[in-house]
Formats: structure tokens, C-alpha cells, sequence
């Protein structure tokens, strides 16, 4: 494969009267030569990008209007983008119809964020997936392969203000609805500023993750400018084949690559370790790891797996962030993941936390039964703000205290969206995240949510580790179990479980499957989704 790597130089991100980022973007993309086979065409995206724009300003849509992109691929919801910016329009990246959950409840996710939204609010989507999906909205409006307008000229390119809404960022509905959360291009800039700090000296990145999600959409925007060379995926793609996508990752000599927590176990559940050492990685230098919560023995497993295929030890990079902050806010990019051995809990904010060691992915100790690992998440990035608070909202400045995990800088939201045009702005004083943390020679480390912990005998237990073990004894992925207490008031109350599987499950292969299991409480029930 041939990589072409004499690019012009790298647009720093910033947002200035005389040359937009945008503009300074565009130009740049223009500028790329063709791309190899499986790999992003900039300049291709460039056009497209104009094309779009041509096609929204026909089709009314001004500056200052909302107007929904269904993820359904990565080339065309960053050229969905770009031409909305191109004509001041404030887009909203949403999850790919099978993302959603299918077309019923794409367009029921679709109808209810218009109405959020507001204003004529068109929803972008591939003219073929209307077709097949969700034929006869007005509101759609298909964006065919080949499209007829000439592209928007430069001299008609939106000029942003910092002070603009740029994006809204739709949060992943795990907790409730999904929300809105508003982004201003300053906020959007500074977040550029976080990547390229984090992103150090890169230059091929690989990614399947979806673009309305906010670690793959910035990270991916960042690399536009940056990487000579970037392999973007869908997520079907690498949930149906694994090893072709790692295999991708291989041809094109990636040296980033971003990655969830889960797909690591993934990995390691879809391929066997015979075909894991056929690949030859050596050219990965950091994977990227964010968007939920690592652990750290799927992750050392996941390393060892791969270092036949000459993965770096220390190549996986934690990091951590929340769209309240635009995205990322931390990385492990400059010290490596450390993984603290501590005392299990109390871990209520303010209680101090027993250290036990600090290791490394590649030399993790065993445990006693009284110890558990957490992962760093690194130190705050370029022009982030963070600190513990207690209970009461005090400050935790002692290290290894534990404290809820709070959040400022320049790349702080606005706030949510919660009517067309009204945004209920996010508190002063830096977000507090609901994550509980503790600080050791200048190191986020990161224990849980603050409602994912389980109490008995004093100490806390992490839900994720017991589901980890339940998961193992059933033979599933431990993103299909949940441990949850069975009366909240009652701290001597047996746990449940909840699975999720699509065949029944036998009763007394289950009671075997989980006797001896070390658990805080008796398990009450097991119940199927």
C-alpha cells in the first residue's frame, strides 16, 4: 500500500476573523492529493463537502438553523457537516438507523429532536437509506451519490464567530432521554487544542468509532488537518469482522488507533489467538481507549493476546472526557496507563483511599480479595480546569481522597437544549461529572459513577467488577449483565442480576454456572431481557 505523506502543514486550530478554521480546513482538504485504496479521500470530501453546502442553501436552510446527520457512514456525515457549516447551519450528528435501533426508532428518535430543535430542521440521510428505511417524510431530505450543483464557491462560506453555536452534540441516552447538549466554535476550538496535545506526533489514525458519538466525531475532526493518512470504518463493519478491521489497521501502517473499552474483550471473544499472531501491529503505537470504563484486566489480557503480532506493551492510552466538556479532558498520552492496586472502598467522596501499589498493563499483580485495580486516566490536558469535590461541594485537594470528579476550561458547553433556541446553560463553577476519582502524583484514577457503587460490611463494591464476574461465569460479554441491588434502603439485601440473551436461560446450569462465585451478597434472582 503506498501512503502519501507530503501533505501541506497542519492548520492550528484556531478560530480567527482573517482565516476561519473552516476555511483554513477546506482549503487544505482541497489541497490533498488522491488517496489510496481504504483510506479517507480528502480531497473527494472537500467537493462533497461544497456540494452539500450548495444543496442546504437550495434547500432554504440558513445560518443560525439546526438540521439533523443520521451517522451512516463516515465519509458522508463528515461531508454532511462540513457543508452545514459552510452555510452557518448547526448541525446534530445522530446514530446510523441500525444504531438507533432500527427505522421505527430511528424516526421516532428523528421526530422528537426536530421538535427540540426547531426551525424546518431537515434530516440528512444517504438517498438510498430513505429509500429503503424511511420513505415519505417530508422532512428528509436524501443526499444522492452524485450530486448535480456545483460546489459552493469560498466567497460564500459561512464566517463563524467564536460566540456561535457550532454543533449540537447528542448524548447517548443511557441515563434517560437523549439530550442536546449546545457547542460553541470557541468551545469546539479549544477541544482541537486538547487532541492535537494529545495526539502528539501522529500521522495514520484508524477508527470504526460512530461519528454522533463525541470521542470518534473530535477526534476524527482534529485528525482532518493533522494525520497524512486516516482509515475510518463503520461500527458494523468491525463488529462483523474484527479481524479484517485489525487486519485494515495493519495495511494502513496506522500509528492511533481509537478504540472502546468492550471492543478490547470483543476482540479477544470473535478472534482466536492463532489469528491475532498472523497480524503483524508493530506500527500501532497508541490505542486509544475512552468512553466508559476500563478494565484493567481486559485490557492486559487484550496486550498480551496481541504481542505476538508485536503490539507495544504500553501502547494503550486511558483517557477520559464528557460532552459537557466538548470531549476529551484527559489522557495517559505523557506518563503511560498506570493501574492503582487499592483497598476496596468506603469510596464516598471525601473518604481517604488506601494505595496499595501502582503497575503497569503488563505486569498486573493478583489480588486479594480485599483489593481491586483502577485505571489512570492521565493528567488534565492544555487549558483544563479539574478538582475533587465532597459530598457537601467542599474541595478535595488531599491526594488519594476520594472526590467527585469536577470539570472546567474553555471547552465547556454551553448547556443543554431544552426548546428551540433555549438553552438551560450548564452551572458556573465547572461541571461535576457524577464520577467519583481520587488524585495520586498528579493522575485522575477514576473508581466508578456515583450510583454504581454497591455497600456492604463497610466497603463499597464496584458494580462493573461483580458484573465482570458474573459475565465470565455465564460465558457473556460483560456489557450484557447488570448487578443491582435488590433494595436500596435495606444494606444487608441480596443482588440481582439482569442478562441480556436472546435464548432462555436453563435454571440449574445457571445455579451451577454461578455457585462459589465471590460475591458481597447472596444472588436473589437472575432475570432475561
Amino acid at each position: 500500500m503506498h501512503v502519501i505523506q507530503d501533505l501541506p502543514a497542519p492548520v492550528t486550530p484556531k478560530l480567527t476573523s482573517s482565516t476561519p478554521w473552516l476555511h483554513a480546513l477546506m482549503r487544505r482538504l482541497r489541497s490533498a492529493p488522491p488517496a489510496s485504496p481504504g483510506l479517507l479521500d480528502r480531497g473527494a470530501l472537500a467537493v462533497r463537502a461544497a456540494q452539500v453546502g450548495a444543496l442546504l442553501r437550495a434547500r432554504g436552510l440558513s445560518a443560525g438553523q439546526p438540521c439533523l446527520i443520521v451517522d451512516e457512514g463516515p465519509a458522508f456525515t463528515l461531508a454532511a457537516v462540513l457543508g452545514a457549516w459552510l452555510v452557518g447551519a448547526r448541525p446534530a450528528v445522530h446514530a446510523s438507523t441500525m444504531g438507533a435501533g432500527g427505522p421505527d426508532a430511528l424516526v421516532t428518535s428523528l421526530r422528537r429532536l426536530r421538535g427540540l430543535l426547531g426551525g424546518p430542521c431537515p434530516v440528512l440521510l444517504p438517498a438510498a437509506a430513505v429509500a429503503v428505511a424511511t420513505p415519505g417524510l417530508e422532512f428528509l431530505l436524501g443526499v444522492p451519490e452524485r450530486i448535480e450543483l456545483a460546489p459552493l464557491p469560498s466567497a460564500r462560506w459561512h464566517v463563524p464567530r467564536p460566540s456561535e453555536l457550532a454543533y449540537f452534540q447528542l448524548s447517548s441516552g443511557t441515563t434517560g432521554s437523549t439530550k442536546a447538549i449546545a457547542i460553541r466554535w470557541s468551545a469546539l476550538m479549544a477541544e482541537l487544542e486538547v487532541l492535537v496535545d494529545i495526539a502528539g506526533r501522529s500521522r495514520r489514525l484508524a477508527s470504526w468509532l460512530p461519528l454522533n458519538h463525541d470521542f470518534g466525531f473530535t477526534f476524527v475532526l482534529s485528525a482532518l488537518d493533522r494525520y497524512d493518512a486516516l482509515a475510518l470504518a463503520r461500527p458494523a463493519e468491525f463488529m462483523a469482522d474484527p479481524l479484517g478491521w485489525l487486519r485494515s489497521v495493519a495495511s494502513a501502517r496506522a500509528d492511533h488507533v481509537l478504540m472502546p473499552p468492550f471492543a478490547l474483550s470483543y476482540v479477544l471473544r470473535r478472534v482466536a489467538a492463532e489469528a491475532l499472531a498472523t497480524l503483524d501491529l508493530r506500527c500501532v503505537r497508541r490505542i486509544h481507549v475512552g468512553g466508559e470504563s476500563v478494565h484493567p484486566r481486559e485490557a492486559a489480557r487484550f496486550l498480551e493476546a496481541l504481542a505476538p503480532a508485536g503490539l507495544d506493551p504500553r501502547s494503550i492510552v486511558v483517557g477520559y472526557g464528557l460532552g459537557e466538556a466538548t470531549c476529551g479532558t484527559h489522557s495517559c498520552h505523557r506518563d503511560g496507563t498506570s493501574i492503582a492496586r487499592i483497598t476496596r472502598g468506603p469510596f464516598t467522596p471525601g473518604s481517604a483511599v488506601q494505595l496499595n501499589g501502582v503497575h503497569t498493563l503488563d505486569a498486573l499483580p493478583e489480588l486479594r480479595a480485599s483489593e481491586l485495580f483502577v485505571s489512570s486516566v492521565g493528567r488534565p490536558s492544555v487549558g483544563v480546569r479539574c478538582w475533587l469535590v465532597d459530598a457537601e461541594g467542599s474541595r478535595v485537594d488531599e491526594e488519594r481522597r476520594c472526590g467527585e470528579v469536577v470539570i472546567d476550561g474553555p471547552m465547556r458547553a454551553d448547556g443543554y437544549l431544552h426548546a428551540p433556541d433555549a438553552v438551560e446553560p450548564l452551572p458556573r463553577g465547572g461541571v461535576r461529572t457524577g464520577d467519583v476519582g481520587f488524585h495520586h502524583e498528579g493522575q485522575l484514577y477514576l473508581v466508578d459513577r456515583l450510583g454504581n457503587l454497591i455497600i456492604r460490611r463497610g466497603c463499597n463494591f464496584l458494580a462493573r467488577e461483580l458484573e465482570v464476574t458474573v459475565a465470565r461465569a455465564l460465558g457473556l460479554h460483560h456489557g450484557r449483565v447488570l448487578v443491582v441491588d435488590t433494595d436500596l434502603q435495606d444494606p444487608e439485601s441480596a443482588l440481582a442480576v439482569v442478562v441480556q440473551r436472546g435464548e432462555p436461560l436453563d435454571p440449574d446450569e445457571t445455579r451451577a454456572r454461578l455457585s462459589g462465585l465471590e460475591l458481597p451478597a447472596p444472588l436473589s434472582a437472575v432475570y432475561r431481557l
